[in-house]
């Protein structure tokens, strides 16, 4: 899996994004307010899945799961933290992260909110997030579960599913997911492409007409869909 993720950390999500609607997934991309938070910089990892809820009163001790969560984290993995729709204040902040970076965490997606973005730079931690704001979430908000899909809020859909051992990209553009039974042909698919565009560009700099040279090199030939909807 892990020279599959450095192929994959090669492809921009517009181009992912674009075989996977020719596959069969077209809603794939998170939303856009999952922005990058700090330095621009590229991940490819399996979904390590977290679900959590805002909390109406004390916390019980035995339902918070996030030291647990440390303890089995999968090294090379990325954190998808569904946040449940809280959005009153973070989710974590920077010992969270780093916690997660000594276990190996390669990334980390939330749709909910974080703080300490600067320390979370300085640490080299790709984050993508809803938010960033100061207001702690202590006492309101509690990991509940991890190790099962979870919904995220998506781009051309209310939610994407995302399910534990699914591929997520990330990027400057945003963060698209990638359907664990489809990872290794979407990449063949992606790497294809990104070998006829870059065929494109080259007859253009060429001074060759743009229509000729798109018509000359097809990015996808004759790709069918082959994602079902159980596997997106």
């Amino acid at each position: 899996m892990h020279k599959i993720c450095q192929r994959y950390e090669a492809i921009p999500s517009a181009v992912i994004s674009d075989v996977l609607r020719s596959a069969g997934a077209p809603h794939q991309v998170l939303h856009r307010d999952l922005h990058q938070v700090g330095k621009r910089r590229r991940f490819a990892a399996p979904a390590f899945c977290v679900r959590g809820e805002r909390v109406l009163g004390s916390i019980k001790p035995e339902s918070d799961k996030r030291f647990q969560i440390y303890r089995d984290f999968r090294d090379g993995a990325a954190l998808l933290l569904a946040a449940g729709g809280y959005d009153t204040a973070v989710v974590f902040g920077e010992n969270v992260a780093l916690s997660l970076k000594m276990k190996g965490c390669q990334a980390i997606v939330t749709d909910g909110g974080i703080r300490d973005g600067e320390a979370m730079d300085a640490m080299g931690m790709p984050v993508h997030a809803a938010f960033v704001t100061p207001l702690s979430g202590g006492r309101q908000w509690v990991m509940l579960d991890y190790g099962v899909p979870v919904m995220m809020r998506g781009q051309s859909s209310a939610f994407v599913r995302v399910a534990p051992g699914d591929l997520v990209v990330g990027d400057a553009d945003g963060v698209v997911v990638v359907p664990k039974a489809g990872i290794e042909r979407v990449l063949e698919i992606c790497e294809g492409a990104m070998a006829a565009e870059e065929r494109t560009r080259n007859r253009i700099l060429a001074g060759e007409d743009p229509e000729a040279a798109y018509a000359a090199e097809p990015r996808q030939k004759n790709v069918q869909p082959f994602l079902s909807h159980s596997e997106t």
